[in-house]
């Protein structure tokens, strides 16, 4: 991989960070909301969905432009689509179970993001042996 190479997934990471700690301040909000049947709450849960989705598609993304080798890109973007179902299902146990949103929840999601980059990278890893 090439310097620019390196720089841009630096960028992607830091760009998919910071879409985590905006899932993180949706879900605050979502869980603040009383009213499940109301507008505001609809449109908070969509938003929720629209970044884990905006997410998902940028890592499949990325492993359909950098992972060459079908055998390792394949299982690759099945993990990430199941990570970022995780991230969807969240939101769903945060609010039957009455989930308490703080900085537990934030760690939470920030790992999903880690484990997100760390399979790709591994597998760009290997894709390169």
């Amino acid at each position: 991989m090439s310097i620019v190479s390196a720089k841009k997934m630096a960028h992607f990471s830091n760009i998919i960070f910071c879409r985590l700690l905006e899932i993180y301040s949706v879900l605050e909000s979502v869980n603040t909301v009383k009213d499940t049947e109301s507008v505001h709450y609809d449109s908070l849960v969509t938003e929720y969905e629209r970044l884990v989705q905006v997410i998902c598609d940028d890592h499949v993304g990325a492993a359909g432009t950098y992972i060459q080798q079908e055998h390792i890109r394949s299982p690759l973007i099945k993990d990430m689509i199941a990570e970022c179902n995780e991230i969807l299902e969240y939101r769903l146990a945060a609010e039957r179970w009455h989930l308490e949103i703080d900085s537990a929840s934030k760690d939470f999601l920030i790992s999903f993001g880690e484990k997100l980059s760390c399979r790709f990278l591994a597998a760009l890893l290997e894709d390169r042996v």
